[in-house]
């Protein structure tokens, strides 16, 4: 299934690689809206001026704990945009994926800003490395 999404603007760049072990967050640029974190779904809503849905799907490998290594212009599978009135999706989206660290303490997260805007981020921590991971290696 080809991806539902539209063009990605990355920092440092769609190509960056990252071990997905060493980020702690993701982290979201919620320009005032609402956002939530549903069945493996990120959903916002906007309200100004009309009520904006906004749907980012991450590929299921991204979210658990793991070793390997992602690049960001990798991890998103869908992003869509919903108008009132309208049944189907508005448009694939354009949006901002960025490596930064974030978070109090700070750490390695990945930043999505889905209606390149300002405001407050809104972080989601994900899975660590489980308890007993390093003792499979002695």
């Amino acid at each position: 299934m080809q991806p539902d999404i539209g063009s990605t603007v990355s920092s440092p760049q769609g190509g960056f690689a990252f071990t997905r072990s060493y980020i702690q967050h993701v982290q979201f640029i919620t320009g005032g809206g609402i956002v939530t974190y549903v069945n493996g779904l990120f959903v916002f809503v906007y309200g100004i001026p009309t009520i904006l849905t906004e749907i980012v799907v991450l590929r299921d490998y991204f979210h658990p704990w793991s070793s390997n290594s992602y690049t960001l212009d990798g991890i998103v599978q869908s992003c869509v945009y919903y108008v009132p009135g309208q049944p189907e999706p508005f448009s694939p989206a354009t949006f901002g994926v960025n490596y930064l660290i974030a978070g109090d303490p700070p750490a390695p997260s990945i930043q999505f800003d889905p209606i390149f805007t300002s405001g407050l981020p809104v972080l989601f921590d994900l899975p660590p490395a489980p308890e007993d991971y390093w003792l499979h290696f002695q």
